[in-house]
Parts: C-alpha cells; sequence; structure tokens
C-alpha cells in the first residue's frame, strides 16, 4: 500500500471518507479516464481506510492515474449524502516525489515536469563525430557513430589525435623541399611547403621507344645483334643484349674501304681488281665464263651459291650472301641460319651460320649472311661438271617466341678451289 492519499479529518472517526481526485485541467477521474467535472464521475471516488481511531485516514493513488502529475484531491464523507464538489469535507494538493531531470540532461525540444513545464537542452553529436561502431542515443543505441580516425602513418609525426585527443600519435615524415620536385606544394593544407629540386629528364631520342618520359614518350631504337659487333654487349642496363655481327679483316676487305666502328673504322687493304681476276681467272679454268658484274654476287636469281674456297664474304667486299625472302612468312622476331652439305654425303662442310634479317615483315624482307676466308676454307670443293652441283645449302628460320621453325626448300651450291 503506498499511501499517497491522506486525510486529517481533526478527530472524525469512524466515518466512510471517499477522495475524489481533479487534474490541472480540473477533470476528474472516473475509475478509468477523465471526465468533466459535470459529468458522472462517482465510479472514480477512492475509499479511505482509518488508521485505527485516529481520525486520519489513507488510500491509494488509482493504477490508471500518472503518479508524476500534480493533483487535488477533495474528501467527502458519505454520512453527509451525495458526494458534490459543494460537499467536500477537504482537500489535498498532491505532489509527487518525483525528481526531475534538469534540461540539459533532456534531449532538446522534449517538454517534462509538472504540466510539461520544462523544456530539454540537450543536443547529441551527429553520427560523423562519433567513432565508427559506437552506439549512443536514446536508449544507448538509437544511433551509431561512423567517424573514422586515420591511422598513424597518414597522419604527421608527433600529431596527437584520437579518443580524448591524445590516445594515437602520427608517425608521417614529409620529405624535405630539396627532395620534391620544384614547384609542387605539398604538406599541410596541400601547400605548407614547395619543392626546390630541379629534374633534368633525358631527351626522348635517349629514352628507349614507347616508354614514358616526362609529357612525351621515347623514340630510342637499339639495332638488332646482327648489326652490332660480335661480342659487344649493349642495350638495358648496358647488358641488355650481345652483338652477333662478325666483319672480315681488313686484307679481306677492298683496298680503301671504310667499315666497321664510325668513330675508328677499319679501312680495307685487299684489291678488289686482284680479287676479280682471280675469280675471273679461276671460273675460266673450269671453262666458265660469267661477267664481272654476276662474279662477285654469289646469290644467283635462281638462288643457286658460287663460292670459291679461302674467299671472305661481307660488306666490305660487296659480296654478302644475300637471300630474298619476299615470300617467306613474317621473319620478326626471327633467327636465321644457313648450313652447306657436301652432295658426296658426310657431316656438313659449313655450318649453321648466323645470319641477319634485313627489312622483317615488308614485302623485301631479305636475308644476310657473311662468311670468313677461314670458314669457306674447309668447304670441299670440285668441279661442277654435268649440271651436277657440289653441296646442298638449307636455310631455317627460329622464331623466339613460341620457338616456331620454317625452312624454305633446300638450294644448289657450287664451290671452287681458290
Amino acid at each position: 500500500m503506498s499511501r499517497e492519499l491522506q486525510y486529517d479529518s481533526q478527530g472524525l472517526t469512524g466515518h466512510t471518507i471517499l477522495g475524489l481526485i481533479v487534474n490541472a485541467t480540473l477533470q476528474a477521474w472516473n475509475g478509468s479516464a477523465w471526465v468533466e467535472l459535470t459529468a458522472s464521475w462517482s465510479a472514480g471516488l477512492v475509499s479511505m481506510t482509518e488508521d485505527g481511531t485516529t481520525g486520519v485516514y489513507y488510500g491509494d493513488m488509482p493504477g490508471g492515474v500518472d503518479k508524476t502529475q500534480n493533483y487535488t484531491v477533495f474528501y467527502f464523507d458519505a454520512a453527509v449524502g451525495d458526494a458534490t464538489i459543494s460537499q467536500a469535507v477537504g482537500q489535498q494538493d498532491y505532489v509527487p516525489n518525483v525528481t526531475v531531470p534538469s534540461a540539459a540532461d533532456v534531449l532538446a525540444g522534449v517538454t517534462y515536469g509538472i504540466a510539461a513545464s520544462l523544456t530539454g537542452t540537450l543536443s547529441l553529436p551527429a553520427a560523423g563525430d562519433v567513432l565508427a561502431g559506437t552506439s549512443y542515443g536514446v536508449g544507448g543505441n538509437a544511433s551509431t557513430g561512423t567517424l573514422t580516425l586515420p591511422s598513424a602513418t597518414l597522419v604527421l609525426s608527433g600529431t596527437s589525435y584520437g579518443v580524448a585527443g591524445d590516445s594515437l600519435s602520427g608517425s608521417l615524415v614529409l620529405p624535405p623541399v630539396a627532395d620534391v620536385v620544384s614547384g609542387i606544394s605539398y604538406g599541410v593544407g596541400g601547400n605548407g611547403s614547395t619543392g626546390t629540386f630541379v629534374v633534368s629528364l633525358p631527351s626522348a631520342a635517349d629514352v628507349l621507344a614507347g616508354v614514358s618520359v616526362g609529357a612525351g614518350t621515347g623514340t630510342l631504337v637499339l639495332p638488332s645483334p646482327g648489326e652490332v659487333l660480335s661480342g659487344t654487349v649493349y642495350g638495358v642496363g648496358g647488358d641488355g643484349s650481345t652483338g652477333t655481327r662478325t666483319d672480315c679483316p681488313a686484307s679481306s676487305a677492298v683496298y680503301g674501304t671504310s667499315y666497321g666502328d664510325p668513330s675508328s673504322p677499319t679501312v680495307g687493304t685487299f684489291s678488289n681488281t686482284l680479287i676479280q681476276d682471280q675469280i675471273e681467272a679461276l671460273l675460266a679454268s673450269y671453262g666458265i665464263v660469267a661477267a664481272p658484274s654476276v662474279d662477285l654476287v654469289p646469290v644467283a636469281p635462281n638462288g643457286d651459291l658460287s663460292l670459291v674456297a679461302g674467299v671472305d664474304y661481307c660488306t666490305a667486299l660487296g659480296n654478302l650472301l644475300v637471300f630474298d625472302a619476299g615470300d617467306w612468312p613474317n621473319l620478326t622476331g626471327a633467327t636465321v641460319s644457313l648450313t652447306l652439305h657436301p652432295n658426296s654425303g658426310g657431316a656438313s662442310d659449313l655450318g649453321p651460320i648466323a645470319g641477319t634479317v634485313q627489312s622483317a615483315g615488308a614485302g623485301n624482307q631479305s636475308v644476310q649472311f657473311a662468311l670468313t676466308h677461314a670458314q669457306t676454307a674447309g668447304l670441299s670443293a670440285a668441279v661442277q661438271s654435268g649440271g651436277h652441283y657440289t653441296h646442298t645449302y638449307t636455310l631455317e628460320a627460329t622464331w623466339t617466341v613460341g620457338g616456331n621453325q620454317w625452312a624454305p626448300p633446300r638450294g644448289n651450291a657450287s664451290v671452287y678451289a681458290m
């Protein structure tokens, strides 16, 4: 029993005392709802109990009435007759024993307290200002924070931040201005410092073709290994490729002809007239008469090959072995080789000898081979007679990517002794 209702009758003992509860808007409790005083409210009268014979009566506030509000309770003596306000024998101002929160502890805009006379002023932070995953607000979970703090590596070294302002410390170190490209702003606010480092970019002609340099693209094209002197290392890092070209000695190059390294060229000392005379005399000894312009071209238009044992075939002499490859597959990325086989049987007399591809992929692509006199000296020489050749030769192409191989039909070759 709560005994919220109390009435001291000043010695009136043994009576039936009834209490009528009236709210701040002068409505009476009828037992289930608030009604006007002019309506029927007798069903809401609370029967009071006397404390012994003291004349003090008490009762409980009905369950349907909000005990946190202020009320006036009118008391009636049933012995007087029908209960009307004018017949009340006493009254009590009911003030609840409630401690209301301060306005700063109640959400802004919420009214509360006696007759809703107070309004809260508490403002909650936005979710973006609360650490991600933290629940807060009404009931402790009406909202969830979304604030994500940066990692220490993204915050300047020595900067304290986070919970309570000092739970974390940044570790980011910015470069000195001398290490940042001139004119570049960076740092606090994106412009705390300006770089002073002056970058010297290479010209496009000094950068490999297709490689980006500054705002442009490199245009440098490296020669193929067959165009670089054998044993010469060059390319990316200075060792990306090794040359395979072999130049003939000066004694085998036409007299006065400069060739080889442009910075230190080799000058031929061999008499072109002498070798021309020797070849013509040699061919004549076999009963063959040919124009000089043909004698020095070892590969005939029909593909037949004529060689003289012990003679150099090279750029300087103008007698490189050049084979038309216009109807071959695209030789881009391929290596080529030449091998000579004696018709008498046995192992190859020469090769395989590595050659170079010219104008790869074009309609006039060709393959070229240089032979030294040391290489041709080992060839088996014999007399060509009755349309029979001393050797056959094979050409072969191998592609670096995929390892595919291709070879045209074998060709005929004649080798003559010097």
